[in-house]
């Protein structure tokens, strides 16, 4: 993907990647490939917390989405735990 190659040429900054990773996890979660979606958001997670720490809008928004893939893969457990931190 051109996105990820122009951000490894730039350094790799965390909050571009971070927000790179955030919006694969989106394409993914539209396309409704989950399991790719979650990894995506994991590591954008990841990143962002390092970035903004844990009370940041767009690490919500995160947690929100990796609610939203838990509960359509069936993992209610992490997704009641996703969305406890995201408030």
């Amino acid at each position: 993907m051109l996105a990820v190659a122009a951000t490894v040429r730039a350094g790799d900054p965390p909050e571009i990647r971070g927000r790179l990773e955030y919006y694969i996890g989106n394409l993914r979660l539209g396309q409704a490939n989950y399991p790719e979606a979650r990894g995506h958001y994991e590591r954008a997670l990841a990143l962002l917390v390092r970035v903004h720490g844990e009370n940041h809008p767009l690490v919500a928004n995160v947690l929100n989405n990796l609610a939203t893939v838990a509960m359509k893969l069936g993992d209610l457990g992490p997704a009641g735990r996703y969305l406890d931190r995201a408030i």
